[in-house]
């Protein structure tokens, strides 16, 4: 018998150090391994992506020295294959509309966090049929 043991690396962009606890557990419910770095810091965020290259992005609106949007933007420019999803307790049009044009995969309500393996299990296979 053959095990696979896959690990999934992740950024976490995030004023809240609580966020970091809720996406751990929710993805250690799904029996998915991650291994997490975080940051508060818009500007730390470009660093410790290019020093991890994580597979996913998770970031906040709401950051220390700038905003989500902007961090986004920034670190898509600097990695065209950076996979951001945007986890917010806004759910406006006005910022939806500013989270596509940022060129994140996806966004999510922080009070549906539960939906993030399903969100994150999507996201892969639209990047495998496209």
């Amino acid at each position: 018998m053959e095990f696979i043991f896959l690990l999934m690396k992740m950024l976490i962009v995030a004023r809240s150090a609580g966020l970091k606890k809720m996406v751990l557990k929710t993805l250690d419910r799904e029996g998915i391994a991650v291994q997490i770095t975080a940051c508060t810091q818009a500007d730390r965020a470009l660093d410790l992506y290019g020093e991890h290259k994580p597979d996913w992005v998770l970031m906040d609106l709401d950051l220390t020295g700038g905003n989500g949007l902007q961090a986004a933007d920034r670190l898509i420019t600097a990695w065209p294959c950076a996979r951001v999803v945007f986890l917010t307790d806004y759910d406006d049009s006005e910022y939806l509309a500013g989270m596509r044009a940022s060129g994140g995969k996806a966004y999510l309500l922080k009070e549906h966090i539960h939906r993030l393996p399903e969100t994150l299990r999507r996201m892969d296979a639209t990047a495998l049929a496209g």
